[in-house]
């Protein structure tokens, strides 16, 4: 994109007063996040982020050294709040395939509704990467990720060990792989083309996930 035209199309707010350190920080974060969604993190910089918040650039500077800061700050938060959603939804009372069903919904409908955050938290490289982070962080941050994934492995054996799932799909862990990157793939179409007159969301949700299921389990 044409650095000329996003700043074009950047609408400067009025001039905010000087408030509180928290809310400064939310007020950024949540203007950063508008723009990188609309935008892409690469054609933004401190300047747009000001001048969208209606601060100066200076202010931006005071809480964030940098909007690779930021990013790491939004992309953090975001996946506690994913891994908190899921947690709070997770239950071990449900057979393979309607475990994986409903996680799965979860999984999707928070991303899709949190686009931005998603891009951030899942398509940021420089978030579990050194210098932009430690390599402890680093391998904290793909670990959140992992545990939701070994979870899934887990369903998937239990579903082959009880007959459930389609012989010669190979192991739990290479249809855990294949089936994540499906369900990426409808996610990151919405996330990346948020301005395309996508259906409803639900509705592509369980269309998605209907033929997805209907491939690795028997009916």
């Amino acid at each position: 994109m044409n650095s000329n035209t996003t700043k074009k199309s950047i609408h400067k707010a009025k001039r905010k007063p000087k408030g509180m350190g928290a809310e400064r920080l939310i007020e950024i974060k949540s203007a950063a996040c508008d723009l990188f969604n609309k935008f892409g993190y690469e054609n933004v910089s401190t300047r747009m982020i000001a001048d969208y918040l209606g601060v100066s650039q200076a202010t931006i500077y005071h809480y964030y050294k940098s909007k690779d800061v930021i990013v790491l700050e939004i992309a953090r938060e975001a996946l506690d709040k994913f891994n908190e959603a899921i947690i709070a939804e997770n239950t071990s009372d449900l057979n393979p395939k309607l475990w994986i069903e409903k996680m799965s919904y979860i999984y999707m409908i928070y991303s899709m509704q949190h686009p931005a955050e998603y891009k951030m938290a899942f398509m940021t490289v420089k978030f579990y990467t050194p210098p932009y982070v430690s390599m402890e962080e680093g391998k904290k941050n793909n670990q959140k990720k992992k545990s939701f994934f070994l979870e899934f492995s887990q369903k998937f054996d239990e579903g082959i060990s009880k007959g459930f799932v389609r012989a010669n799909l190979g192991s739990a862990a290479d249809i855990t792989q294949a089936f994540f990157g499906l369900l990426h793939g409808g996610i990151s179409l919405c996330a990346l083309h948020p301005y395309t007159p996508w259906d409803d969301p639900d509705k592509i949700i369980k269309t998605q996930l209907s033929i997805i299921l209907s491939g690795i389990f028997y009916d």
